[in-house]
């Protein structure tokens, strides 16, 4: 699949991606061992973002340089990707990615 480039929109606290475009955008979780800690982000380049992330350049994740992708989703739209990056935030990571595990105890129930 190739990565989406659009026009980044100049607007005062919007993201620089363009909601109108149908483009394959990505929700991610990274953690970092060392802080003990998650980040949840979208992003249309994925590679590029992690790299990004593993270099310092987000003042948030810079604080460590162990971050390893743990789950990625992708969207349709920014739209779509926006709500399902909040629902994330707004559950936990932890325990966003502790639902998305199969019941160990349900399973064996047929």
């Amino acid at each position: 699949m190739v990565e989406c480039q659009l026009p980044k929109l100049n607007v005062v606290g919007s993201s620089p991606i363009s909601r109108s475009k149908p483009c394959m955008v990505t929700v991610y979780i990274l953690f970092s061992a060392t802080l003990g800690q998650f980040y949840v982000g979208i992003t249309t380049g994925l590679q590029r973002r992690l790299a990004q992330h593993r270099h310092g350049y987000s003042v948030w994740s810079r604080r460590a340089d162990d971050w390893t992708l743990v789950y990625k989703q992708t969207a349709a739209t920014f739209v779509e990707a926006r709500a399902l990056e909040k629902a994330i935030k707004a559950r936990g990571a932890r325990r966003f990615l502790e639902d998305q595990l199969p019941n160990p105890a349900a399973a064996g129930q047929g």
